[in-house]
């Protein structure tokens, strides 16, 4: 009886400490047809992982009293009891029957009270194993799910298992296969491999998720997917994958492929693309790819550095560390169902949850495998080690050259790894393409065109050594290139390209062949890179303009589509390009955020900015045909005056010089116009009739009031006050803030100028005011602002300044504004992007860009003097540079006199020949006369001679009262002898004759010294010397006889007059 009681009391214990305990199942899915001896090994290793973990609970006091039981499921069981309707007898088993497992192996093997379920697999089943081993754990694993069982998955990788909707309770130490891709951009990164073609299977879920997190993954490295190949191998036969391969992967520049795929299709994969697998292209494989037993050789992989022995080591520390914690901060007891049919509230409602988010959330950093263990949101482990492997043969086996630590460290040895081909040298990234289409713009000096009948022209003059050909009124001088241009479809038009772009392109295209890397230099050994050969050939295609980015129909769907771009218009260029009909655009194409979202850009190859152009209006031009317009008008109107017949008698002898004339000639009208605008007084003729002395005094009123006052107003302006600004003096000028109404601005529309305008809100009014006035090109726009029609052209400054300096009535106003560069543009994701600007950067290092621009913008002709424009910054002051225009004009009237004194010399003796010949002829035809005379009167009659003496004695009569009347009106005749600067009447010792002299200025040695000191001391300009001069000058007297012309006498300064007989 005692011992029935003690043994009573004794199982009454047992039962309490069951019910205090922990249960915790371990379930492991093995392969039947896996070899006895790998099966016992595993089982072994599985038993002491948990006995070990087991000792550890008894030597802590039994603080969780875990009870841990392995259940071992072989596949061949699942085989037995499978769905016939369902199963597909393939290479991959066939699927088993979700409610049988459910029934016999959740209901009534995993839900007896267990707290907890860790899963895990063998790692030596054979490939027809996977499909019905991945079915199982799938339908264990969605199973305890809905009974809100945690359950721990360990060395289960398919991404199936971090969909929550499906196994809301599934947490494993192992990440899924996905996450190969964040350690394969590390190794892209360190490799720089930017390009690279993917590869995945369809209806494979990892591929998809592999797809996904690479697409998240690559941005931060500048990744960049060429193309997203999915095979459907279901359906292709193995001729079939292998022309499909070959078309997509020759289609694409990348080197660079990556594979996501299991092992049996990445084996078909391999064996139909085996031209691929050779030098010069990178197979970099997932964990599940690598496995293939054809893998090619120099191919890289990524493998988790985790067995299942410590997968599962893990995972049952995780469970022993959120059991604890569970029972530490929750006062709740815990009891799991023990059946499908007792299925208890709290557990599914609270406990269930409570206990998986404390395994989920507690980190754990005492490990047997050393790392530290966290999940992320989905339940997946994250911060894993991986090994980077080479395969050095083909087929393997699979080498380690480096390993990415858990906190995303990568360590690479370069020099380790064998490359496709059995090369020690690393690929180049891409294939280049080396024939590239190439669109532009006629714009000068960038590029210039002319058109032809045929290409073939265009190689002719390559063929004469560039010869220099005139295009838009500039010397060109080659290099030519034929470009067509497509008018409308199917219809092409040819012409001949040169210019600054398109020599640049020509020395891009064939000064990169030479080597792309570098000989680096080692302790131990040098070693040689991969010499590229980027030069390439190109054809032309021209197009209207550079391009702009416009809203589409679908206007609000621009940012917010999945495709950028969508709801976006592009043309012009940029639009070629976006399109695929073109791979680079060169010429004046502006670097901007709009168009840098949908092309790449090169390293800028010219720096420029906005800035304004107008017309300069130069006022001496328009003095000149004034004083030649008024001239000859007043010529004209003195010419054609009705007084003309009062100042001549009309009653000439014969032979003799008529007396001369009153009326101003072509000569004197000039010197009258000239004289009046430079203010240097009249000593000629001035107008006779009343007309032109109308106009006369309107011409001196105009140069006397407005020009010498302006001149001396604006003179007084520039050497006193800061320069005023006449013109416009930038962005910030009120006349373009504020327009009126007879100001208008333009620029070109649809251009990168025209989007900064829009851009900027406070420009708006400007914005609004250009849109009536905007040109379609640069050409038209300067044509219409030489017109009139436009006030001011914005537009890019090295443009503007190239056409300043050619065309001198057009000036650039105010700084430089919205500055950019000129770049050449690509697709997006060129592989060409990279190797032009080495090759833009090259060129600038050696002088060759600066070399082309002073060829085709500084000195575009070499026959034409370019303009120059000189504007002071700060006030001028009297000196040598602000008086440079005076000396100018004085010394030009100096040279000027000189030449006009050797011509008038010449001209005085042809003159004075002819005087006396006339005089000689004069005194011939008066003899002959009064011999011809004397003759007559002898043979006349003397009726005749009676009446000529009547006749001449009427004659003399007249004359008699004539000569009275005429010296009753004639003034008194007195000779003065006392001689000053005012013309005299004296006695001609010469001619014997009472004259009135004419006086002219002598400039002596006196006058020279006292004119020099009055400017020094006076400080007046030099344009004022002829009026020093005249003060100081003396004054000689000549006779007003034409036929004498002596020098009477001279009036000197300081001294007595002088007579000379």
């Amino acid at each position: 009886m005692f011992l029935f009681f003690i043994i009573l009391i004794f199982s009454t214990f047992s039962k309490i400490q069951n019910l205090n305990k922990v249960k915790i199942n371990v379930l492991f899915l093995f392969d039947n047809q896996l070899k006895e001896n790998n099966k016992n090994e595993e089982l072994i290793n599985i038993k002491n992982i948990i006995n070990k973990v087991l000792n550890e609970d008894i030597k802590e006091e039994k603080e969780l009293n875990l009870d841990i039981q392995l259940i071992a499921w072989p596949i061949e069981r699942i085989k037995n009891n499978k769905n016939k309707d369902n199963c597909e007898e393939e290479n991959f088993g066939c699927e088993p029957n979700h409610l049988w497992i459910t029934q016999d192996l959740v209901c009534n093997r995993l839900l007896n009270s267990s707290s907890l379920v860790v899963l895990t697999q063998s790692e030596r089943a054979d490939i027809t194993a996977f499909r019905p081993i991945k079915s199982t754990l799938s339908a264990v694993a969605s199973a305890l799910g809905f009974y809100r069982l945690p359950t721990i998955g360990a060395n289960i990788k398919d991404t199936e298992f971090s969909r929550k909707n499906l196994y809301p309770t599934f947490l494993r130490t192992s990440p899924p296969y996905s996450d190969d891709a964040i350690a394969m951009v590390r190794v892209l990164s360190h490799l720089e491999y930017r390009q690279i073609v993917l590869i995945t299977i369809e209806a494979d879920q990892n591929g998809a998720e592999f797809a996904a997190a690479l697409a998240s993954s690559k941005g931060e490295h500048k990744i960049h997917i060429q193309a997203h190949i999915s095979l459907n191998l279901g359906s292709e036969s193995s001729e079939e994958l292998a022309n499909n391969l070959l078309e997509e992967l020759t289609e694409y520049t990348a080197n660079t492929v990556l594979l996501c795929a299991k092992q049996s299709d990445s084996e078909r994969i391999f064996n139909s693309a085996s031209q691929f697998t050779g030098a010069g292209r990178v197979w970099l494989l997932s964990e599940a790819a690598s496995q293939a037993k054809n893998i090619p050789k120099g191919a890289l992989s990524i493998r988790l550095k985790q067995s299942m022995i410590s997968s599962l080591r893990d995972g049952l520390a995780v469970a022993k560390a959120g059991i604890k914690s569970f029972k530490q901060n929750i006062s709740l007891k815990i009891n799991p169902p023990k059946g499908c049919q007792h299925s208890v509230s709290e557990w599914t409602n609270f406990a269930g949850e409570k206990l998986f988010n404390e395994l989920k959330r507690q980190p754990i950093y005492e490990t047997w495998s050393g790392e530290e263990i966290n999940f992320n949101e989905r339940g997946d482990r994250k911060g894993m080690t991986y090994e980077v492997l080479n395969a050095i043969n083909f087929g393997g086996p699979l080498v380690e050259v480096g390993h990415l630590n858990g906190r995303g460290e990568l360590t690479l040895d370069d020099r380790a790894i064998i490359w496709p081909g059995g090369l020690r040298r690393k690929p180049s990234e891409l294939t280049l393409p080396k024939h590239l289409r190439v669109t532009l713009v006629v714009d000068p000096p960038f590029v210039y065109a002319f058109k032809v009948d045929e290409q073939s022209r265009c190689s002719k003059l390559e063929s004469l050594n560039n010869p220099t050909i005139n295009v838009e009124g500039f010397q060109v001088s080659g290099p030519w290139f034929p470009c067509e241009k497509e008018i409308i479809e199917n219809k092409k038009e040819f012409y001949c390209c040169s210019g600054m772009a398109v020599e640049l392109l020509f020395l891009i295209s064939e000064g990169s062949k030479r080597i792309n890397g570098e000989k680096e230099k080692n302790e131990e050994k040098e070693e040689e890179y991969i010499l590229a050969d980027n030069s390439f050939s190109f054809e032309l295609k021209l197009n209207n303009s550079y391009g702009i980015v416009l809203l589409g129909e679908n206007e609000g769907e621009g940012n917010n589509n999945k495709k950028e771009g969508e709801g976006f218009k592009l043309t012009g260029m940029i639009g070629e390009l976006d399109a695929d009909r073109a791979d680079m655009a060169i010429g004046a194409l502006s670097i901007n955020p709009e168009r840098d979202r949908f092309i790449d850009f090169s390293e800028p190859w010219l720096y420029h900015g906005i800035q304004i152009l107008e017309r300069w209006n130069s006022l001496w031009l328009s003095l000149v045909i004034a004083v030649f317009f008024v001239a000859f008008v007043v010529y004209f109107l003195d010419l054609k005056s009705p007084f003309e017949r009062f100042y001549s008698s009309g009653q000439d002898p014969l032979f003799e010089k008529p007396e001369q004339e009153e009326r101003v000639n072509i000569g004197e009208a000039l010197w009258f116009a000239w004289g009046v605008l430079l203010n240097s007084g009249v000593c000629e003729k001035t107008p006779r009739s009343f007309s032109a002395r109308v106009l006369g005094l309107a011409w001196c009123g105009f140069c006397m009031v407005i020009m010498v006052a302006s001149y001396t107003a604006n003179l007084a302006a520039f050497l006193v006050l800061d320069q005023p600004e006449r013109s416009l003096s930038g962005v910030n000028d009120p006349r373009l803030r504020n327009p009126s109404a007879n100001f208008s601005l333009a620029t070109i529309t649809h251009s990168a100028t025209y989007q900064y305008f829009k851009r900027h809100v406070e420009l708006s009014t400007v914005f609004r005011k250009m849109e009536t006035h905007n040109q379609p090109n640069a050409r038209s726009a300067i044509q219409a602002l030489l017109n009139g029609s436009i006030s001011a052209f914005v537009w890019d400054s090295v443009r503007l300044e190239f056409e300043a300096a050619n065309n001198c009535e057009l000036r650039t106003r105010g700084a430089l504004f919205g500055r950019s560069a000129y770049g050449i543009g690509l697709r997006k994701a060129s592989p060409w992007t990279p190797h032009i600007s080495q090759a833009i950067l090259r060129l600038s290092e050696n002088g060759t860009l600066e070399r082309l621009e002073q060829k085709w913008i500084r000195s575009p002709n070499k026959n034409r003097r370019l303009c120059f424009h000189f504007e002071p910054k700060a006030p001028a002051r009297l000196g040598l540079r602000s008086m440079r225009d005076g000396l100018v004009l004085v010394a030009s009237g100096i040279l000027l006199g000189a030449g006009m004194s050797i011509l008038e010399r010449k001209r005085g003796k042809n003159l004075q020949k002819q005087k006396k010949r006339q005089k000689l002829a004069h005194r011939y035809a008066a003899k002959w006369l009064e011999l011809s005379k004397r003759k007559r009167e002898g043979t006349d009659s003397l009726l005749l001679r009676l009446s000529v003496a009547l006749c001449d004695e009427r004659k003399k009569q007249e004359e008699r009262l004539n000569r009275t009347i005429f010296i009753k009106t004639m003034p008194m005749f007195i000779p003065e002898l006392n001689f000053g600067k005012k013309p005299c009447n004296v006695y001609c010792p010469r001619c014997h004759h009472f004259v009135r002299t004419i006086t002219r200025p002598i400039f002596g040695h006196f006058a020279l010294i006292c004119s020099f000191i009055c400017i020094l001391l006076i400080l007046f300009p030099c344009a004022l010397a002829p009026i020093f001069l005249t003060c100081f000058a003396d004054y000689e007297h000549f006779c007003a006889n034409e036929e004498c012309k002596h020098k009477i006498g001279r009036y000197r300064r300081c001294f007595k007059p002088k007579f000379f007989v």
